[in-house]
C-alpha cells in the first residue's frame, strides 16, 4: 500500500518487488532474480524480468516512488 491505497500487483511482480525488497541494497542481475523467482518455469527467460520491472515502475510511478534502481551492466537493487 501506498497513502493508504493498495497497488495492485501480478504476482511475478510481487515476488520480484518481494525478493529485491528482502535483498535490499544487495545487485542482482536479471538471470539472478529469474532463477530465484521462476526457477520452475522453463519457458520463461531472464529477458522477461526487464519487463516486469517496467511495468512495477509504471506502477510506483504514479506515487512518484521508485524503489528499483538499475546497476548499469550489472542489474537492479531496491533502494
Amino acid at each position: 500500500m501506498v497513502d493508504e491505497r493498495i497497488i495492485s500487483f501480478t504476482k511475478s511482480e510481487y515476488l520480484i518487488c518481494e525478493y529485491l525488497a528482502k535483498n535490499r541494497g544487495q545487485v542482482f542481475s536479471k538471470e539472478q532474480i529469474h532463477e530465484a523467482i521462476f526457477s520452475f518455469d522453463k519457458d520463461s527467460d531472464s529477458s522477461t524480468i526487464a519487463t516486469h520491472i517496467k511495468n512495477i515502475r509504471l506502477k510506483f510511478q504514479d506515487y512518484n516512488i521508485t524503489p528499483i534502481e538499475t546497476v548499469w551492466g550489472i542489474g537492479y537493487k531496491w533502494k
